[in-house]
């Protein structure tokens, strides 16, 4: 199983679907890491 988030040395940023239409500044702010969108 490969290692994902801080143990892969990326960390992971949950959103919620309200947060999706944030994803873009997050990014353009120079986030580092994977975002992941919480739909459940």
């Amino acid at each position: 199983m490969p290692c994902l988030g801080e143990v892969a040395g990326l960390p992971l940023h949950r959103l919620t679907p309200e947060q999706a239409a944030d994803d873009h500044a997050v990014l353009e702010k120079g986030v580092t890491g994977k975002l992941l969108l919480d739909v459940a």
